[in-house]
């Protein structure tokens, strides 16, 4: 069953929970970054994610999301206690995947 529609950007593309409340959700065609509060289940914020942001990866504390940015060749770092975006590190090479090893 479907318990409520929330409205984020155009081509949700990937989804990740962190904590137990937000959802990062990176909306590939309008290159932007929703955030949505599992609790009161309302899209709270929506950030800039580069051009055509398409992975994602949280440290293993979970204080930072890294976002690759495909067409941008960068990678754009949110801090997810404050949720805002910190930094835009441009990189050598179109990035295709992020994760983090233990």
């Amino acid at each position: 069953n479907i318990i409520k529609e929330i409205s984020v950007g155009s081509s949700p593309e990937n989804l990740m929970l962190i904590g137990d409340r937000f959802l990062y959700v990176l909306n590939t065609n309008s290159n932007n970054i929703s955030i949505i509060d599992t609790e009161i289940k309302k899209n709270i914020k929506t950030l800039p994610g580069g051009i055509l942001p398409r992975k994602m990866a949280h440290d293993p504390v979970g204080k930072r999301l890294y976002i690759v940015s495909s067409r941008e060749a960068s990678i754009i770092v949110v801090d997810t206690a404050l949720q805002k975006q910190l930094k835009h590190i441009p990189t050598d090479i179109t990035p295709s995947g992020i994760v983090f090893a233990p």
